[in-house]
């Protein structure tokens, strides 16, 4: 007997029910997203090859390569000020195969420039990798026993002091230490840490904000005097006696960190994954003594620490730039 038209479209709904409740079933079981153990994992850095940046990247991307099996590559994407490299991140797919490598940039060019990707919006912390003391250098010869003489000299000394700026937050910290001395520090910029410090070096200058790797060659030279140390803890060896500046005046407070961020809309389950690896790698003792070397501690943990410490650095150099405007007019 050949079945009905009603009996066809009775046994057509059930196949279509079982087919529906099938894929329903599957989605609920699928697990969740995950970088292809096939796929190159990009570190971008977006400044030039053989920089502080750079080394951190490469000594990252060894170690995450040999514990995974998944190739991880250094990409340099530099020019504009770190902000090609930047805005490619921001605009990447949020697959977990591209992430940024970046440094205190990141905030300095988010309030300076429109076009610069926001740290905490436009981007998705990921790990604070790394740590460096930010100390204030003084020439030889420079009459101060620490950071509170330096008003006194600035009032005393006819043509004030002066500051190299050697950009992003350590033009800033001169920035600040004008505002703190009354508008007697002249800012005389420089393209880059090494110039500023050789001509503190020199004599040429009288005072700077520079990172701890860039001042160890000079240590015990007797060219330089090391002024203050910018963070919470003594400073690192062989500066370890440096008072903090943030006892003489309250607030001014400054590292050198190195972080990783991923593109905007990663999932969650992905930050998750990545987190675990990286601190997998940053846990590496031959990570830790490479880094180490070159001045930095390693620090690693919840994104929420690399956020944590944006916003505060956020704030104080928003602050620095509001004074700076106000001065203007």
């Amino acid at each position: 007997m050949k079945p009905s038209t009603k009996t066809i479209r009775r046994v057509v709904s059930a196949h279509m029910a079982f087919i529906i409740s099938a894929w329903v079933c599957l989605l609920l079981l699928a697990p969740a997203p995950t970088v292809q153990a096939g796929a190159v994992l990009t570190l971008v850095v977006p400044a030039a090859a053989g920089g502080p940046m750079d080394a951190v990247a490469r000594h990252l991307a060894t170690r995450m390569a040999e514990q995974s099996g998944q190739a991880v590559v250094v990409e340099n994407r530099s020019g504009a000020k770190c902000l090609i490299g930047t805005q490619f991140v921001a605009r990447s797919a949020p697959d977990g195969r591209t992430l940024l490598v970046g440094s205190s940039f990141m905030t300095s060019n988010a309030l300076t420039f429109e076009t610069a990707p926001h740290p905490i919006d436009d981007l998705r912390p990921l790990v604070k990798l790394t740590e460096m003391d930010i100390y204030l250098a003084g020439r030889a010869g420079l009459e101060v026993a620490g950071p509170a003489d330096l008003e006194r000299l600035a009032r005393e000394s006819p043509d004030g002091l002066n500051c190299a700026g050697l950009g992003g937050n350590l033009t800033l910290g001169c920035e600040r230490l004008k505002k703190l001395l009354g508008g007697r520090v002249t800012l005389i910029p420089y393209n880059g840490v090494a110039p500023g410090v050789n001509d503190l070096a020199g004599g040429h200058v009288d005072l700077l904000f520079s990172p701890h790797q860039s001042l160890l060659p000079l240590a015990g030279t007797g060219k330089i005097q090391i002024l203050a140390v910018l963070g919470d803890r003594p400073g690192t060896p062989p500066f370890e006696k440096a008072p903090l500046l943030k006892d003489t005046w309250p607030g001014f407070m400054m590292t050198s960190y190195h972080g990783i961020w991923a593109p905007p809309g990663t999932p969650d389950d992905l930050m998750v994954q990545l987190n675990q690896r990286i601190n997998e790698a940053l846990k590496d003792p031959q990570v830790i003594a490479s880094l180490k070397t070159m001045g930095y501690r390693t620090v690693g943990g919840a994104p929420e620490i690399l956020t944590r410490h944006l916003e505060a650095e956020l704030n104080f150099q928003r602050r620095i730039l509001e004074e700076i405007e106000n001065a203007s007019h």
